[in-house]
């Protein structure tokens, strides 16, 4: 059963983050839930009526408030006629509400947001194994749903989005917190990030896999697909790092972020592999991190795991963990579950 909480939370938060424009009716003292599809709106919850790229949450709102909305959030105030928060974006006021409502959850977290056309589930799931230890668990949440700790094992949860809708996001942050995960992996992609479904975040990393054409039936072209990749650089903190792919020099177009580390497979790059030798079972190079240089033997085919995991390593590094102890779980990285996999010996 989700939980009460005061709707002067709700209001103090779209206040600071300065998106309420207005209340309509009588507010009530609380709401028991909070949902942005009108199919789950129940007695006592806050519906928020968003405005998509299909369909607009407003044309439900009568339907809602039918089915016992307690409250409704909308940009437009003659929808409806009961008790309304009256917002100036409803998607940033949905990604704001959401995580008002369930306390917060980021605030307790590490986050680290994965973009880019192609290697965002595999990243993620290799920081997933990086970060984790028995004493500071680490999550991703992508494609393949909700995993915590290098055994992936997973939690309900993500709505089979590459990145859950807001609602659904601030729900798993928080049953991840509640779950004593400290770091999260998030695929970011260029629809949430364009539809500020991760509004409110603040990533302590952001990653830059590469950019290919995609998409452009709903980003029209490259150059609005980049603008919605590099959206990621705001969501960084104060002392946030961009982790950028050094080989796709569509990245060079970025806007500055408050750090930047670079990665790739040639000269110059701050994270790069060398004398990278494949095999039939992975591969094996030397991982320079800085001045730092250690001995890999990957146990992943292909020369885009090698990216793949030049972009976590560089990550953790960035992000304060030891040369060492990345060097040692790259050689120990297990499959990504979906993804192409070595076959093992019987």
């Amino acid at each position: 059963m989700s939980p009460a909480i005061p709707v002067e939370r709700l209001v103090d938060a779209l206040r600071r983050a300065d998106l309420l424009a207005d209340t309509r009716g009588a507010l009530p003292a609380q709401v028991a839930g909070v949902t942005d599809d009108s199919r789950h709106v129940s007695d006592g919850v806050l519906f928020l009526a968003v405005r998509g790229a299909d369909r607009d949450g407003h044309a439900f709102v009568p339907g809602a408030e039918a089915s016992g909305a307690a409250l409704v959030a909308v940009e437009d105030a003659t929808a409806g006629a009961g008790p309304a928060l009256v917002v100036r974006d409803s998607r940033r006021a949905a990604a704001i509400l959401a995580a008002a409502y369930f306390d917060t959850p980021a605030s307790a977290l590490t986050l680290i947001g994965v973009t880019g056309t192609n290697g965002k589930t595999t990243t993620v799931g290799m920081l997933r194994h990086l970060l984790d230890s028995p004493d500071a668990r680490c999550a991703s949440i992508g494609t393949l749903g909700v995993l915590i700790g290098s055994e992936g094992r997973p939690l309900d949860g993500g709505g089979g989005l590459t990145t859950p809708g807001p609602v659904e996001l601030q729900r798993v942050l928080r049953a991840l917190v509640d779950e004593g995960v400290g770091t999260v992996a998030i695929e970011t992609s260029s629809h949430a990030l364009h539809q500020r479904r991760v509004e409110g975040l603040a990533f302590r990393a952001g990653v830059f896999t590469n950019l290919t054409r995609d998409h452009l039936d709903y980003h029209r072209t490259m150059e609005e697909y980049l603008a919605a990749k590099s959206l990621l650089i705001d969501l960084l903190t104060d002392d946030g790092v961009a982790v950028v792919n050094a080989n796709d020099r569509a990245w060079e177009m970025l806007p500055a972020a408050p750090r930047m580390v670079q990665f790739g497979l040639g000269a110059g790059s701050d994270v790069r592999a060398e004398d990278v030798a494949y095999a039939d079972r992975g591969s094996a190079w030397t991982l320079v991190l800085g001045a730092e240089r250690h001995s890999i033997r990957l146990p992943l085919i292909g020369d885009f795991n090698v990216s793949n995991a030049l972009g976590a390593a560089a990550t953790a590094w960035a992000l304060g963990a030891p040369g060492s102890r990345i060097a040692e779980r790259l050689s120990e990285m297990p499959q990504v579950p979906g993804r192409l996999e070595i076959i093992s010996e019987s």
